[in-house]
């Protein structure tokens, strides 16, 4: 099956419908209503989940010498064509480089994840600051957003997973191609 299909089959949105008061108490520092801040939440902890699983997804890559298609440096040379080492060497410094790059996108990710975390506080501090939002409607709308992003989770897992077991067979073809 398609990594596509498997990512986008059955694509569920949150209603977000159970944040239906009004912000009485306008706080000067907030302008965004309920449910653009339930909305707010969900894509801020489906973002989160999608980077989570990137970042384990090439951290797995990195420890089982996999390179992902995506960051695949594969260029010939036309210099020393028919020079072996040469071109061995080429290829080992290309490689070095992608997994370079995978580390450099690790180090981004994490990053990105450490400011997620921040807004998403941020955001659930003027959801508590809206006069009719109470403690239930929180622990509600975090689990409105755990039944959407989970299944998903699972299904992106399982295609990340089918890539690395691809890239393992690829790998062990490159390198028996190479020895012979």
């Amino acid at each position: 099956m398609d990594e596509r299909a498997l990512i986008n089959e059955d694509y569920t949105t949150p209603s977000a419908s159970f944040i239906e008061t009004t912000n009485h108490f306008q706080d000067p520092t907030t302008t965004e209503q309920p449910t653009e801040l339930g909305w707010k939440m969900y894509s801020l902890e489906e973002k989160n989940m999608k980077m989570k699983l990137h970042v384990d997804f090439l951290k797995t890559c990195l420890e089982e010498d996999i390179i992902p298609k995506g960051l695949n440096i594969d260029l010939l040379s036309t210099t020393g064509k028919d020079d072996e080492i040469f071109q061995n060497k080429s290829k080992d410094t290309l490689r070095h480089c992608s997994k370079m790059l995978a580390e450099c996108l690790v180090e981004h990710y994490e990053r990105q994840l450490a400011q997620n975390v921040t807004l998403i506080a941020d955001t659930l501090e003027s959801l508590e600051k809206i006069e009719d939002f109470m403690e239930r409607d929180k622990l509600q709308l975090k689990e409105e957003i755990k039944t959407i992003t989970d299944p998903k989770e699972a299904r992106s897992k399982r295609a990340k997973t089918i890539e690395i077991r691809s890239g393992s067979q690829r790998r062990a073809s490159d390198t028996t191609g190479r020895t012979s």
